[in-house]
């Protein structure tokens, strides 16, 4: 079962759009309420008779372990009661992966959240792709073509449809859930 979801992201406007706050645009179609906490913007959410915790740290992406750790040590929450939406440039975009452990991946906001809380969380990629003739630092910190922003909001439309498999997680119910979401 799922306590706590993080979705990753920067803080400021000129982040909006861009495959970096992926996370964080995903947790905003769970929620439009965020009060704040140490860190992050936080909110309690039901899914499914379920209540958990959705945050958004807003610490910067390469420090959001900072969050992610404080976060889970205040509420008694163990990592593996955790998932993390982040951007993932290795999946094609509409696509999504999730896996229980794991490494970074390149991705520097997971890497800070190993090295705070361990190997052991729950690892939601989003695909938003990549163009291979620009720096992939620079790729995701570019706001996208509206035409492939509306490729995630499908994606998080069918992840939204399927909240409750998410937030009720093992690992027979994570292969259904990206089954649903990739269609098949």
């Amino acid at each position: 079962m799922i306590r706590a979801c993080f979705g990753l992201g920067n803080p400021g406007t000129q982040y909006d759009y861009t495959p970096h706050n992926a996370g964080f645009a995903f947790l905003d179609t769970l929620c439009d309420q965020w009060d704040e906490c140490k860190y992050g913007l936080c909110a309690r959410v039901c899914a499914n008779d379920l209540k958990l915790w959705l945050v958004k740290p807003q610490t910067y992406m390469n420090v959001s372990g900072k969050c992610v750790q404080s976060f889970l040590q205040k509420n008694g929450i163990k990592s593996d009661e955790t998932v993390v939406v982040y951007d993932d440039a290795s999946v094609a975009p509409g696509r999504i992966r999730l896996v229980l452990g794991g490494g970074a991946r390149g991705h520097n906001g997971l890497r800070s959240i190993m090295a705070s809380v361990g190997e052991r969380f729950w690892r939601l990629g989003i695909g938003v792709g990549r163009d291979a003739h620009m720096d992939l630092g620079a790729f995701v910190l570019k706001r996208m073509p509206l035409s492939q922003w509306e490729v995630l909001v499908e994606v998080f439309n069918r992840m939204y449809d399927n909240k409750e498999e998410l937030f009720d997680l093992d690992e027979q119910k994570a292969e259904s859930f990206v089954r649903e979401v990739n269609g098949r």
